[in-house]
């Protein structure tokens, strides 16, 4: 193979691996993994949070008909003066218990970003909800853009 039809080659696999590693996981199939994984839409588009307030977008997990489930994909934060949201991700209760500052046990806190990909673990039945918080902020309204998903192999049952 001459050595420009080998470059040629380079840049179009390098290019190959960037497009795959960009759809990542929020493609219809979560091809991380080796079996095909089934989606449904958690959260699509854009929403605005006031201060101190936050939207919960809630989700359920079956124990017996989903393995393996898994929340996956990517937010991002505008306005304010840090364009930041906390991102949590919980059983409805324990979320609720944590933004009222009572506890609450959280599977995922990302602390103030702007933007963030996520891939989440859900391990139990249950219903759970990914919540964009903002607050800690008391005068400034964000706008979070994303699309986020639950991932999981059906059982069979």
């Amino acid at each position: 193979m001459s050595e420009v039809t080998a470059n040629s080659m380079k840049r179009i696999l390098l290019l190959v691996c960037v497009a795959i590693f960009t759809i990542g996981p929020t493609s219809r199939v979560y091809s991380a993994m080796q079996e095909p994984f089934v989606t449904d839409d958690v959260m699509t588009g854009q929403v605005r949070i006031g201060p101190g307030q936050c939207k919960m977008f809630q989700f359920e997990v079956d124990a017996n008909r989903m393995r393996a489930a898994r929340i996956v994909g990517r937010f991002e934060a505008a306005g304010g003066g840090g364009n930041d949201i906390e991102v949590v991700i919980a059983e409805q209760d324990e979320f609720l218990n944590w933004f009222s500052n009572h506890g609450g046990k959280i599977i995922y806190n990302s602390g103030k970003r702007t933007t963030g990909t996520l891939d989440v673990q859900i391990s139990s039945s249950g219903t759970y909800v990914v919540a964009f918080s903002n607050k800690f902020s008391a005068i400034s309204a964000k706008t979070v853009s994303g699309n986020i998903l639950i991932a999981y192999l059906p059982t069979g049952r």
